[in-house]
């Protein structure tokens, strides 16, 4: 067997145990590779002679040197570079983790951003489509969705006993009544890492139910008494919950012991809609009412809450939702109450603030998903318009027309860039096609899989 560069090389030969492997100098060969049946193990050499990698008998190693000691010796250094890409989706989200998972998400969305495309790779306008029909029309059925570990999308029951499921391989919708425990007034759907889904509680007669998509049984798990909206898996394995009621505490779940405490809030002046997994840990709690972005470290003992920024006005509707950017800031989604319908950027490090004015006037949105481009979409509750938020450039657009003023609580991103709105009032599945797919690893992430 013959290696060919131009012309054919010395042949590769294996003799009593020996190999011997020499590129023909004359051939431009850039190294020499020698492994001898007596005195070097190894020799890599360059063509001009020197060594490049030398392993003697005795197992030392000699990187740019033939005279190697019991310790590595390097001439001229070595490099190695961690691929922050690849390890982002798995580390946990700690203090120490927080800066590779932030620039995993920086580096997901600066890829699939439109300056960074090549050249030939044309950009089009998001497409909104009503898929599936099914869910009841003007009528309660769900709030917030997850993405299943199967592909499919599941819709949590908020005041019906049907758990709603979107299969985007089909288009189609399905409502199953699971079997056990009866679904209630629940919400904030959260995947656990087993595959089963947590339905939290948003009054205080409601439990803390469990629902396994495998075998489509849903138990009560635990009867907090009180209410919440907004839920995430936290570092520890609990599933923190912010409170939905005045004067009431951010709960913790663990799901494995069947465990459930209260955390004692900052700040008791109004509730909260919405949480925000940090890469460092920490919970951001999204204002409704209450006067305070509030932030939550499940890593400290006991576990801490803090005020972060007053946006004042207790009592006052603010934000439904919140998503986490490519730089770290999280983006609060409008809500109704508010008449020039802000956007709020919040700055979880340096805690700085700021409204971004919508124009839109009292315009309604319920959850938010991140785009692999780096902007936010924006679920239309009470508009016809889909909002969409630039992270980098701070400015607001309408993205696209649903064609009904009532509809969705929540959004969910698909590996294909397709956007699923989940139906409150709707009698349609609403789609939105990006046409920019995301890595899986993105869409099941817990700073992105919530509600």
């Amino acid at each position: 067997m013959s290696f060919t560069q131009g012309a054919p090389t010395q042949p590769l030969s294996i003799v009593a145990s020996n190999v011997f492997l020499t590129a023909s100098s004359a051939g431009g060969n850039a190294f020499t590779v020698r492994q001898l049946g007596v005195g070097n193990i190894a020799s890599f050499q360059t063509s001009s002679g020197s060594s490049a990698l030398f392993i003697n008998p005795s197992g030392q190693i000699g990187i740019g040197t033939t005279s190697p000691t019991t310790t590595l010796t390097v001439t001229g250094g070595i490099y190695y570079t961690d691929d922050v890409f690849k390890r982002g989706p798995y580390i946990l989200p700690t203090p120490s983790n927080a800066a590779t998972i932030q620039a995993w998400i920086s580096a997901t969305c600066n890829a699939a951003s439109q300056p960074s495309r090549s050249w030939w790779a044309t950009s089009q306008a998001p497409v909104y489509g009503n898929v599936a029909t099914g869910p009841v029309s003007g009528g309660t059925n769900y709030q917030g969705g997850i993405l299943l570990p199967d592909g499919r999308v599941l819709f949590c029951p908020n005041g019906q006993s049907n758990v709603g499921i979107f299969n985007p391989f089909t288009n189609l919708y399905s409502a199953i009544k699971p079997s056990g425990a009866q679904s209630s007034v629940q919400g904030s759907p959260v995947l656990l890492p087993n595959g089963n889904v947590l339905f939290v509680p948003q009054t205080t007669t409601a439990n803390i139910a469990t629902y396994n998509p495998a075998t489509l049984t849903l138990s009560n798990s635990f009867l907090p008494g009180a209410n919440f909206v907004g839920a995430v898996l936290d570092p520890t394995g609990n599933v923190t919950m912010m409170p939905y009621s005045v004067n009431s505490n951010v709960g913790t779940y663990n799901p494995v012991l069947n465990t459930y405490s209260n955390i004692v809030r900052v700040g008791n002046d109004g509730v909260i809609y919405g949480a925000v997994l940090l890469p460092n840990g920490n919970v951001v709690g999204v204002p409704a009412t209450n006067s305070n972005i509030i932030q939550y470290n499940p890593l400290t003992n006991p576990p801490t809450v803090s005020n972060s920024f007053n946006l004042g006005g207790s009592g006052t509707g603010k934000f439904f939702g919140g998503v986490l950017a490519p730089n770290g800031n999280v983006i609060m989604i409008p809500n109704s109450g508010v008449a020039t319908s802000n956007v709020g950027v919040f700055n979880p490090t340096t805690l700085a603030y700021s409204n971004i004015i919508t124009n839109t006037g009292t315009t309604a949105f319920v959850g938010g998903v991140l785009l692999p481009t780096g902007n936010v979409i924006m679920a239309p509750l009470n508009t016809s318009n889909i909002g969409m938020f630039d992270t980098v450039s701070l400015t607001y657009s309408n993205c696209a027309l649903t064609g009904t003023t009532n509809g969705f609580t929540g959004a969910t991103l698909l590996p294909d860039g397709r956007v699923v709105f989940v139906p409150y009032n709707s009698a349609n599945v609403g789609v939105l096609s990006t046409f920019t797919p995301a890595p899986v690893e993105f869409c099941k992430a817990p700073y992105f899989n919530k509600y």
